[in-house]
């Protein structure tokens, strides 16, 4: 696994690079923020096929799972309410990590309730497409989409680690 880092004064952060680096995750993560409580955020597709895996981190990490439904269309205000409802249900606190598994849709949205969830808290990307990795390295682009137009609803939020 080779790691770099985007250079960005007080906010830069490593981007992990590699084959099969979901099973050195949860060891990162520790690693990176001890005693910090998580919560993975990923989409129903996704959770199905990496089921065993998913599994695994949230017992590692005794981390809530919540799964959006799959597609650019649940992009939406009401699903990212949905995430702030899970956080704050499980009481999550400003020293929390969300880790966003997925594509562009989820890396979002995800990095959206993390800019905006108790005014910001850490956010960890972990994306599963080509064009995720690229948006999710850089940028710290997230939001949701209004019925008038694309991405119209968000915020700048770097994650701590990709």
């Amino acid at each position: 696994m080779h790691e770099i880092t985007v250079k960005l004064g007080n906010r830069s952060y490593p981007v992990f690079i590699g084959q099969n680096t979901f099973d050195k995750l949860a060891s990162a993560l520790q690693e990176q923020f001890p005693n910090a409580r998580f919560a993975l955020i990923t989409n129903e597709t996704l959770r199905e096929i990496y089921n065993d895996q998913v599994r695994e981190l949230s017992r590692t990490l005794d981390a809530i799972v919540h799964a959006i439904p799959d597609g650019e269309r649940y992009k939406t205000v009401g699903t990212w309410s949905k995430i702030l409802d899970t956080l704050l249900g499980n009481r999550l606190e400003r020293s929390s990590v969300i880790i966003a598994f997925g594509g562009g849709v989820v890396g979002d949205i995800a990095g959206f309730a993390a800019a905006s969830f108790l005014r910001g808290v850490a956010l960890v990307q972990v994306p599963t497409s080509l064009l995720a990795m690229v948006d999710s390295s850089v940028g710290g682009k997230t939001g949701v989409n209004h019925d008038m137009g694309k991405n119209l609803v968000g915020a700048f939020h770097q994650p701590r680690m990709v």
